[in-house]
Formats: C-alpha cells, sequence, structure tokens
C-alpha cells in the first residue's frame, strides 16, 4: 500500500494534532521576531540616551533664560526657558548705553528711602567685575556720597548719551542735581565719565540685574564745574 504526503500548504485537515503543532511553532516563531524587534529598538534607545547625556554635558554652562529688550535698552529678566549660551549674540548698543546710564545713576541718585538705597547700591555691584567692584568699594569709603542721605534728593540729568570713544569704552557728560527736602537746589555738578564694558557670562547672581552679561570693566568720573547755591 502507498502512502501519499500532503502537498503545497501547511494545512493538515486531515491530522488535527500535527495542525495545532504548527500553529504552535509558528507562534513561537512570531514571538522570538517580536522579541528582536523590542531588544533591537531598546538598544538603539539606551545608545541614544547615552549620545543626549554626553551633548548635555559637553555644552557650555550657561543660565537659560528668557529677556526682553525695550526701546530705549532696557532689559528685563523673564525667567528661565531653555539652555543657551549668550556667546556669540550680538547685544545692540543700545543695550550697552542704557547699562552705562543705569550704573551712574545707581551711584548718584539719592532717595529719602533706605530700601531704594540700599538696593540701587547692591544692583551696581552686579553691572561690576572683581576689579572694578574693589575700586567701586574704595570710592564709597573715600568720597562718602550719601553723607547728606534723609536730607537731600539727587537726579542725573544727561547732556550727551554715551557715545564710543575707544572700541568698548564709551564717554558721557552729565550733571548732578541735588535739591533739599523741599525742591530747592542746592547744587548743581557737571561731570564727565569714562567708562569701558565687557560682555561675560553673567553669574545666577547677577542674573535678575544684568541678564546680558554686559560688566563695567572701568570707569573714571571727572568734575567738570559746580554750581552751588547754598542751603
Amino acid at each position: 500500500m502507498k502512502n501519499y504526503l500532503p502537498e503545497g500548504t501547511a494545512e493538515t485537515p486531515f491530522n488535527p494534532q500535527l495542525e495545532h503543532f504548527d500553529f504552535i511553532c509558528g507562534s513561537v516563531r512570531n514571538e522570538n521576531r517580536v522579541l528582536r524587534i523590542i531588544s533591537i529598538i531598546a538598544s538603539v534607545s539606551f545608545l541614544a540616551s547615552l549620545g543626549l547625556c554626553y551633548y548635555a554635558i559637553t555644552q557650555p554652562d550657561a543660565v537659560p533664560v528668557v529677556i526682553t529688550l525695550d526701546d530705549l535698552g532696557r532689559t528685563n529678566y523673564v525667567g528661565k526657558l531653555t539652555r543657551t549660551n549668550w556667546q556669540g549674540y550680538q547685544i545692540p548698543d543700545i543695550a550697552v548705553t542704557a547699562k552705562i546710564k543705569e550704573f551712574l545713576e545707581l551711584y548718584f541718585f539719592i532717595s529719602t528711602d533706605v530700601i531704594v538705597m540700599r538696593r540701587n547700591i547692591q544692583n551696581a555691584y552686579h553691572n561690576l567685575t572683581r576689579v572694578t567692584s574693589e575700586k567701586y568699594t574704595l570710592m564709597i569709603d573715600q568720597e562718602n556720597p550719601y553723607a547728606d542721605f534723609g536730607e537731600v534728593t539727587q537726579e542725573v540729568i544727561y547732556d550727551t548719551e554715551p557715545l564710543s570713544v575707544s572700541g568698548s569704552t564709551y564717554q558721557v557728560d552729565f550733571h548732578v542735581i541735588k535739591r533739599n527736602l523741599s525742591g530747592r537746589t542746592k547744587s548743581d555738578t557737571y561731570y564727565r565719565a569714562l567708562i569701558s564694558v565687557d560682555f561675560m557670562n553673567p553669574t545666577e547672581d547677577d542674573m535678575t540685574v544684568n541678564p546680558l552679561g554686559i560688566y563695567i570693566t572701568s570707569f573714571d568720573f571727572k568734575t567738570l564745574k559746580t554750581n552751588d547755591y547754598g542751603d
């Protein structure tokens, strides 16, 4: 008697046990294929995460921030957003001149509010380097510009805008009006200032006041004349 084996597809309706065995073998092969795909995806994801970690570690240390700049060049620190670096960013000249004027006003302005005065002195240091901070402290100690605090007010009036005279050095002419508490002018002193700036990554402490990292690297005030009107 001759036996005839099935040909063509693996369908074996004549043998339910063999059909079930084929089903199990096929399921195992499909599961193995899925597991291989999952393993490959997991390996690629792991390698990609290592690459991202290495990229993040090798980035320059910079504070991620959002900063707004108004038409007068004044900057405002909004908050942190993404990792970024200000190196190479072209800071507009109007922001530099605004920072110079801010520095002058922080020093020469006198209010009757002690909180305002303390904040002004603190904020001035956020615009200075280590060297200019030491000079600023010495100047305050020697000249005692706030000796009349509580008795007078002072405001700064600009005769010229800060103008670049050589590279990062600016010249500005201004005068400081001193008044008694009744509003009568006591004196009017004219100055010429030479101020140099440089751009650096601001520290965490400086970020709120000096978000663009415009630092005063040198400064000099020259008295041109004083009009004294008495008490």
